[in-house]
């Protein structure tokens, strides 16, 4: 199975990553980009609490590759290793920040999150900057909430006084 002739590193990166290298669900093994078999150097890597699989190339494959440049940081390298993590640390599923991160990295996170850019954000700027609630000034769950719903209350009045007919 070989990749496309034209396929490059993601945009602005020099060099592939880990998610470049496709695994092949078939025949269980991992594709580099010019499509050779990778074979398994470790089953149980572990790394900063994560755990995954190291795939290593062969010698013969990567000394003739063409796009050796693209995939090796370095001349003296002689193979490419890539770990393939799973998902969460330790064993754990992923916390709230990891999901929110895998969350935002699709194109349809991109989406949602710019729009919040314009939606959301300007509101919370304008309570921060211009209502001075740079914090809380209450203690406990039912009074922050008492406190931050008077400021959407003042934030939405300003608005009507500025945009309403009179």
């Amino acid at each position: 199975m070989r990749m496309s002739a034209n396929w490059q590193p993601k945009k602005g990166k020099k060099y592939y990553s880990s998610d470049d290298f496709i695994f092949d669900e078939d025949s269980g093994n991992l594709l580099c980009p010019e499509g050779h078999k990778m074979t398994i150097r470790c089953r149980n890597n572990r790394t900063g609490g994560y755990t995954g699989v190291t795939y290593v190339g062969s010698r013969v494959n990567c000394s003739a590759c063409k796009r050796r440049s693209v995939c090796l940081r370095y001349t003296t390298t002689h193979v490419r290793q890539v770990t393939k993590y799973k998902e969460g640390r330790d064993g754990k599923p992923l916390s709230y920040t990891e999901q929110m991160r895998k969350q935002f990295d699709t194109p349809d996170g991109r989406s949602i999150y710019s729009k919040r850019m314009g939606i959301v954000e300007p509101v919370f700027a304008n309570i921060r900057s211009t209502l001075n609630l740079s914090r809380f000034t209450m203690r406990g769950k039912a009074k922050v909430n008492i406190q931050w719903l008077l400021y959407c209350i003042v934030h939405n009045l300003r608005k009507i006084q500025r945009y309403a007919k009179l």
